[in-house]
Protein backbone atom coordinates (compact mmCIF):
# COMPACT_ATOMS: atom_id res chain seq x y z
CA UNK A 1 0.00 0.00 0.00
CA UNK A 2 3.21 2.53 0.52
CA UNK A 3 3.44 2.72 -3.35
CA UNK A 4 -0.08 3.51 -3.76
CA UNK A 5 0.58 7.21 -1.69
CA UNK A 6 1.45 10.48 -3.50
CA UNK A 7 1.91 13.93 -2.65
CA UNK A 8 -0.39 16.74 -3.99
CA UNK A 9 0.63 20.05 -4.65
CA UNK A 10 -0.10 21.59 -1.40
CA UNK A 11 1.63 18.66 0.37
CA UNK A 12 -1.31 16.35 1.62
CA UNK A 13 -0.95 12.35 1.07
CA UNK A 14 -3.51 10.74 -1.16
CA UNK A 15 -4.11 7.81 -2.62
CA UNK A 16 -3.15 7.09 -6.28
CA UNK A 17 -6.76 5.66 -7.74
CA UNK A 18 -5.02 3.88 -10.84
CA UNK A 19 -2.75 2.01 -8.11
CA UNK A 20 -6.15 1.08 -6.58
CA UNK A 21 -7.35 0.13 -9.49
CA UNK A 22 -5.07 -2.11 -10.58
CA UNK A 23 -5.02 -3.87 -7.32
CA UNK A 24 -8.25 -4.60 -7.48
CA UNK A 25 -8.16 -6.20 -10.97
CA UNK A 26 -5.47 -8.64 -9.28
CA UNK A 27 -8.23 -9.38 -6.74
CA UNK A 28 -10.44 -9.86 -9.48
CA UNK A 29 -7.88 -11.68 -11.82
CA UNK A 30 -7.28 -13.94 -8.95
CA UNK A 31 -10.53 -15.16 -7.47
CA UNK A 32 -13.13 -13.85 -10.01
CA UNK A 33 -14.98 -17.70 -10.91
CA UNK A 34 -17.67 -16.52 -13.92
CA UNK A 35 -16.69 -17.32 -17.55
CA UNK A 36 -13.37 -19.54 -16.44
CA UNK A 37 -12.92 -23.28 -16.96
CA UNK A 38 -14.28 -25.43 -14.61
CA UNK A 39 -13.99 -29.10 -13.93
CA UNK A 40 -17.09 -30.66 -12.94
CA UNK A 41 -17.54 -34.33 -11.32
CA UNK A 42 -20.74 -35.93 -13.08
CA UNK A 43 -23.15 -38.78 -11.86
CA UNK A 44 -22.11 -40.78 -14.50
CA UNK A 45 -18.25 -40.20 -12.50
CA UNK A 46 -16.32 -38.55 -14.82
CA UNK A 47 -14.35 -35.48 -14.61
CA UNK A 48 -15.60 -32.96 -17.29
CA UNK A 49 -14.51 -29.03 -17.89
CA UNK A 50 -17.03 -26.90 -18.18
CA UNK A 51 -16.22 -23.25 -19.71
CA UNK A 52 -19.13 -22.06 -21.08
CA UNK A 53 -21.88 -20.04 -18.54
CA UNK A 54 -22.37 -16.83 -17.06
CA UNK A 55 -22.53 -18.59 -13.11
CA UNK A 56 -19.61 -17.26 -10.71
CA UNK A 57 -18.14 -14.89 -8.36
CA UNK A 58 -17.04 -11.53 -10.52
CA UNK A 59 -15.76 -8.28 -8.52
CA UNK A 60 -17.32 -5.30 -9.77
CA UNK A 61 -14.02 -3.75 -10.08
CA UNK A 62 -15.05 0.07 -9.96
CA UNK A 63 -17.19 0.12 -7.64
CA UNK A 64 -14.96 -1.98 -5.59
CA UNK A 65 -11.98 0.66 -6.17
CA UNK A 66 -14.48 3.63 -4.87
CA UNK A 67 -14.70 1.56 -1.94
CA UNK A 68 -11.58 1.03 -0.92
CA UNK A 69 -10.95 4.58 -1.26
CA UNK A 70 -13.23 5.40 0.89
CA UNK A 71 -12.14 2.80 3.21
CA UNK A 72 -8.39 4.50 2.75
CA UNK A 73 -9.98 7.40 3.91
CA UNK A 74 -11.04 6.81 6.49
CA UNK A 75 -7.84 5.24 7.96
CA UNK A 76 -9.48 3.01 9.92
CA UNK A 77 -8.09 -0.89 9.94
CA UNK A 78 -11.34 -3.54 8.61
CA UNK A 79 -12.14 -6.52 7.32
CA UNK A 80 -14.49 -6.36 4.42
CA UNK A 81 -15.47 -8.41 1.43
CA UNK A 82 -15.21 -6.80 -2.11
CA UNK A 83 -18.29 -5.49 -4.02
CA UNK A 84 -19.25 -8.31 -6.14
CA UNK A 85 -21.29 -7.72 -9.38
CA UNK A 86 -22.57 -11.24 -9.18
CA UNK A 87 -21.88 -13.84 -6.79
CA UNK A 88 -21.83 -18.10 -6.50
CA UNK A 89 -22.42 -20.20 -3.69
CA UNK A 90 -19.72 -20.44 -2.26
CA UNK A 91 -16.04 -19.59 -2.60
CA UNK A 92 -13.62 -21.36 -5.20
CA UNK A 93 -12.73 -23.53 -7.99
CA UNK A 94 -16.33 -25.52 -7.50
CA UNK A 95 -18.01 -22.35 -6.55
CA UNK A 96 -21.86 -23.97 -7.41
CA UNK A 97 -21.53 -25.99 -3.81
CA UNK A 98 -23.60 -28.94 -2.92
CA UNK A 99 -27.17 -27.61 -4.73
CA UNK A 100 -27.74 -27.38 -8.18
CA UNK A 101 -29.17 -28.81 -11.27
CA UNK A 102 -26.97 -31.21 -13.66
CA UNK A 103 -28.23 -31.68 -17.23
CA UNK A 104 -26.71 -34.83 -19.58
CA UNK A 105 -27.66 -33.48 -23.32
CA UNK A 106 -26.18 -36.60 -24.46
CA UNK A 107 -28.19 -38.88 -22.28
CA UNK A 108 -31.42 -36.41 -21.51
CA UNK A 109 -31.20 -36.99 -17.92
CA UNK A 110 -31.44 -34.92 -15.18
CA UNK A 111 -30.74 -34.85 -11.67
CA UNK A 112 -31.18 -32.51 -8.69
CA UNK A 113 -28.86 -32.11 -6.02
CA UNK A 114 -29.76 -30.75 -2.53
CA UNK A 115 -27.22 -30.07 0.15
CA UNK A 116 -25.14 -32.86 -1.66
CA UNK A 117 -28.01 -35.23 -1.96
CA UNK A 118 -29.52 -36.86 -5.12
CA UNK A 119 -33.69 -35.82 -4.79
CA UNK A 120 -34.64 -36.40 -8.36
CA UNK A 121 -33.26 -38.43 -11.78
CA UNK A 122 -35.42 -37.44 -14.40
CA UNK A 123 -35.25 -38.18 -18.56
CA UNK A 124 -36.03 -34.88 -20.61
CA UNK A 125 -36.31 -33.69 -24.13
CA UNK A 126 -33.50 -30.94 -24.79
CA UNK A 127 -33.17 -28.36 -27.75
CA UNK A 128 -33.35 -29.80 -31.43
CA UNK A 129 -29.71 -29.16 -32.56
CA UNK A 130 -30.56 -30.15 -36.12
CA UNK A 131 -32.39 -27.16 -36.61
CA UNK A 132 -29.79 -25.11 -34.74
CA UNK A 133 -31.96 -24.69 -31.17
CA UNK A 134 -29.90 -27.02 -29.59
CA UNK A 135 -29.64 -25.90 -25.24
CA UNK A 136 -26.35 -24.34 -24.52
CA UNK A 137 -23.41 -26.06 -22.47
CA UNK A 138 -22.28 -24.35 -19.38
CA UNK A 139 -23.09 -23.10 -15.45
CA UNK A 140 -25.56 -20.91 -15.43
CA UNK A 141 -27.76 -19.35 -12.39
CA UNK A 142 -31.77 -19.60 -12.60
CA UNK A 143 -32.82 -15.90 -13.37
CA UNK A 144 -36.07 -16.51 -11.42
CA UNK A 145 -38.62 -19.06 -11.04
CA UNK A 146 -42.48 -18.14 -11.93
CA UNK A 147 -45.94 -20.45 -11.75
CA UNK A 148 -47.95 -20.22 -14.53
CA UNK A 149 -46.00 -18.81 -17.86
CA UNK A 150 -47.09 -18.58 -21.47
CA UNK A 151 -43.77 -19.42 -23.92
CA UNK A 152 -44.03 -17.73 -26.70
CA UNK A 153 -42.08 -18.16 -29.96
CA UNK A 154 -41.84 -18.09 -33.56
CA UNK A 155 -44.70 -21.32 -34.50
CA UNK A 156 -45.29 -21.62 -30.83
CA UNK A 157 -47.68 -20.58 -27.80
CA UNK A 158 -47.16 -23.13 -24.98
CA UNK A 159 -48.52 -22.62 -21.37
CA UNK A 160 -46.54 -24.28 -18.47
CA UNK A 161 -47.19 -24.82 -14.72
CA UNK A 162 -43.49 -24.11 -14.03
CA UNK A 163 -40.97 -21.73 -15.47
CA UNK A 164 -37.28 -21.81 -14.37
CA UNK A 165 -35.56 -19.68 -16.98
CA UNK A 166 -31.75 -19.66 -16.85
CA UNK A 167 -30.30 -18.12 -20.34
CA UNK A 168 -32.17 -15.09 -21.46
CA UNK A 169 -35.43 -16.74 -22.94
CA UNK A 170 -33.91 -20.60 -21.76
CA UNK A 171 -35.10 -22.23 -19.15
CA UNK A 172 -36.71 -25.47 -17.32
CA UNK A 173 -39.95 -26.44 -17.23
CA UNK A 174 -43.23 -28.86 -17.86
CA UNK A 175 -44.06 -30.75 -20.66
CA UNK A 176 -47.82 -32.22 -20.55
CA UNK A 177 -47.85 -31.86 -24.24
CA UNK A 178 -45.22 -35.00 -24.92
CA UNK A 179 -46.17 -38.29 -24.18
CA UNK A 180 -42.09 -39.43 -23.39
CA UNK A 181 -38.98 -38.25 -22.80
CA UNK A 182 -35.15 -39.18 -23.43
CA UNK A 183 -33.94 -41.14 -25.86
CA UNK A 184 -32.87 -39.60 -29.56
CA UNK A 185 -36.28 -37.27 -29.42
CA UNK A 186 -34.77 -33.83 -29.10
CA UNK A 187 -32.72 -34.78 -32.42
CA UNK A 188 -36.44 -34.83 -34.51
CA UNK A 189 -38.42 -33.40 -32.09
CA UNK A 190 -36.50 -31.25 -29.71
CA UNK A 191 -38.03 -27.85 -27.94
CA UNK A 192 -36.39 -24.34 -29.57
CA UNK A 193 -33.79 -24.91 -26.60
CA UNK A 194 -35.85 -25.57 -23.08
CA UNK A 195 -35.62 -28.08 -21.15
CA UNK A 196 -38.98 -30.41 -21.58
CA UNK A 197 -39.73 -32.19 -18.09
CA UNK A 198 -42.59 -34.33 -16.97
CA UNK A 199 -45.04 -32.35 -15.37
CA UNK A 200 -44.34 -34.20 -11.93
CA UNK A 201 -40.82 -33.77 -12.18
CA UNK A 202 -41.19 -30.36 -12.96
CA UNK A 203 -42.78 -29.57 -9.70
CA UNK A 204 -40.75 -31.18 -7.64
CA UNK A 205 -37.72 -29.15 -9.12
CA UNK A 206 -39.66 -25.93 -8.84
CA UNK A 207 -40.14 -26.46 -5.40
CA UNK A 208 -36.34 -27.26 -4.46
CA UNK A 209 -34.99 -24.52 -6.38
CA UNK A 210 -34.47 -20.72 -5.94
CA UNK A 211 -33.04 -17.50 -8.09
CA UNK A 212 -29.58 -18.26 -9.00
CA UNK A 213 -29.46 -22.04 -8.35
CA UNK A 214 -26.66 -23.67 -10.29
CA UNK A 215 -27.87 -25.09 -13.46
CA UNK A 216 -24.46 -27.44 -14.92
CA UNK A 217 -25.30 -28.29 -18.52
CA UNK A 218 -23.03 -30.60 -20.92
Amino acid sequence: MVSWLRTDANGQVTFDPQQVRAFVKELADKYDTAYTPRTFHTSGGQDITISEGDYGWRIDQEKETAHLLDLLAQKQSTVCEPVYAQTAAVHGHQDWGTTYIEVSLKDQQLWLYKDGQCLLQSYLVSGNPTRKHGTPKGIYGLTYKTRNATLSGQGYDSKVKYWMPFNCNVGLHDAPWRSSFGGQIYKSNGSHGCLNLPPANAAKIYKNVDKNTPVIIY
